[in-house]
């Protein structure tokens, strides 16, 4: 599971990205929203920020936490608004955490507390943004870890995005990933999904008109993909997903907390580095707690 170190957040703050634009009816092109809710960990760790997306190598420490002290963790996940369809990415935790943490999670729970109230799922969510769970035409899982599962198999009329590698793996995991995956979230009837194929398939454009596209990014798992977002007035954001939680992964000064494959990891981080100042993306790492409350955030808010 994903370990970083974090301030205090508020079980009030959805964590919704947004922009400086007020959330009112205008033409219809898309918008990014990000929502999501807190892991509390009992772990240390050293956080770093960075200071600017174009001089990303000078991270500086931002706070030592002791390592008596618990702290929290931001679970992001997203919406975008798109004339084509609405798109969620991941979905963050799901329901059953916040019913029942410890029977749906196990031993989990007792290292990674789920702050999170029953009414910040990400179905009840979404209609915050006046967005109706009927409206969603995809979701685009970046892996199936059990912090990202909470959209799956709750919006009837979407298709699942997701790695064929990384469907298969959470079936059959490796031991020391096998806690991260819990079955129930995504082995369900009924459910549609699209497998892409790791490289045969990278840059996949969703709606084929650039606005989003799926990276593949292996190493935290074996199947992970980040998103490539490019909005008509932001430009380009680059959602990297586990495959970088914060900027000391970003930088190449440690590792995320679990990787399937150091190495794939490591490369991964590369390649995100690379598309991010081709693009000169806005980027959001997967779980930063410092950078994470710089973004703004909905429902008053959104990046267009």
């Amino acid at each position: 599971m994903e370990v970083t170190a974090s301030k205090t957040f508020e079980e009030k703050d959805i964590n919704l990205l947004a922009t400086e634009s007020e959330n009112k009816e205008e033409e219809y092109t898309p918008k990014l929203f990000s929502e999501g809710q807190d892991l509390q960990s009992e772990e240390t760790s050293t956080d770093s920020i960075e200071e600017d997306n174009k001089n990303s190598e000078q991270l500086f420490d931002q706070e030592i936490i002791n390592e008596d002290e618990d702290f929290e963790i931001p679970v992001p996940w997203f919406l975008i608004k798109h004339p084509q369809g609405d798109v969620i990415i991941d979905g963050g935790m799901p329901i059953e955490a916040a019913l029942d943490k410890h029977k749906h999670w196990g031993s989990v729970a007792d290292v990674y507390d789920p702050i999170m109230k029953v009414s910040e799922w990400c179905k009840d969510q979404v209609k915050t943004v006046n967005t109706n769970p009927e409206d969603v035409r995809n979701v685009i899982q970046t892996h199936l870890h059990l912090d990202h599962s909470g959209a799956i198999g709750h919006f009837p009329n979407a298709t699942h995005i997701t790695q064929r590698v990384e469907y298969d793996y959470a079936f059959n995991p490796d031991w020391f990933s096998q806690p991260a995956y819990v079955r129930e979230d995504f082995d369900k009837p009924n459910i549609r999904w699209k497998f892409l194929q790791g490289k045969k398939t990278d840059y996949f454009d969703l709606y084929g008109d650039g606005v989003i596209k799926i990276i593949f990014t292996p190493g935290h798992t074996p199947g992970h993909q980040s998103v490539l977002l490019n909005l008509p007035k932001t430009g380009h954001m680059l959602l990297t997903g586990d495959a970088c939680y914060t900027g000391d992964h970003w930088c190449d000064r440690c590792l995320p907390g679990l990787v399937a494959s150091a190495s794939d990891a490591a490369d991964s981080v590369a390649k995100l580095r690379k598309i991010a100042k081709e693009t000169n993306a806005k980027v959001v790492w997967g779980h930063d707690p410092v950078t994470w409350l710089d973004w703004k955030k909905a429902p008053m808010f959104y990046y267009d």
